[in-house]
């Protein structure tokens, strides 16, 4: 008698999703340079911003090339089209994660803008909520040869992280249009940027934990 194999614990498919992991962990490492240079913003050392930036857009442009390598594999991968389709997905999501990144890195470093002390701590637990969330969707990932249950679980805590964040950036959003001691057009512009940059990039994440919940809800016993 014949029994099922899921094919997310096929062999193919298991190595193929640790190369992934692989990936998420150079992004990974690009949010913690980022949120390092989100601590140089709200000290306001613009410089070591600046030496941030120039960092990130290299990696960011590495992150591409993993990407394209990426994809080639999985058209020489023994997997089917439908599985080859989801894994496709995954990836360009996980690699738009890289380039918000970027994005993000290049308008924090904008203009030298001084973060008045009633949104630094706001702006570090933004970066901290961020840096858990990329922190859950490489668990995730891992989870799904292995507990398609708790893959989802995690899943869904990057969901919840992610909706604490547009609260946050809302709120912060509230306090830079309404004060009265920025009136520089060009720093209020600035900070508004900086502010739905960082917000993008938590968006990328919970798009790509989206993606690993199509997956795992897909092949559920």
């Amino acid at each position: 008698m014949e029994t099922y194999t899921p094919w997310l614990i096929r062999r193919s498919e298991r190595e193929f999703f640790r190369m992934i992991l692989s990936y998420v962990d150079d992004i990974s490492d690009e949010i913690n340079i980022l949120g390092k240079e989100v601590e140089c913003l709200i000290s306001n050392d613009y410089n070591a911003c600046l030496i941030s930036m120039e960092f990130l857009s290299k990696k960011s442009k590495n992150a591409i090339k993993v990407r394209k390598q990426l994809v080639r594999k999985l058209e020489d991968a023994n997997i089917t089209p439908d599985h080859r389709g989801y894994i496709a997905n995954l990836i360009y999501s996980i690699s738009d994660i890289a380039g918000y990144i970027d994005s993000a890195s290049a308008r924090l470093s904008l203009r030298h803008v001084k973060i008045k002390d009633n949104l630094r701590a706001g702006i570090g637990e933004l970066m901290e909520k961020t840096s858990h969330m990329i922190m859950l969707l490489r668990d995730s990932i891992d989870l799904l040869d292995k507990d398609l249950d708790k893959c989802l679980e995690r899943a869904d805590q990057v969901n919840n992280l992610e909706e604490d964040i547009d609260e946050i950036r809302r709120a912060l959003l509230k306090i830079v249009v309404n004060d009265p001691d920025i009136s520089d057009p060009a720093d209020l512009h600035v900070l508004v940027e900086i502010l739905g940059s960082l917000e993008t990039v938590s968006d990328k994440i919970d798009a790509a934990a989206n993606r690993v919940e199509v997956i795992a809800m897909t092949h559920l016993p």
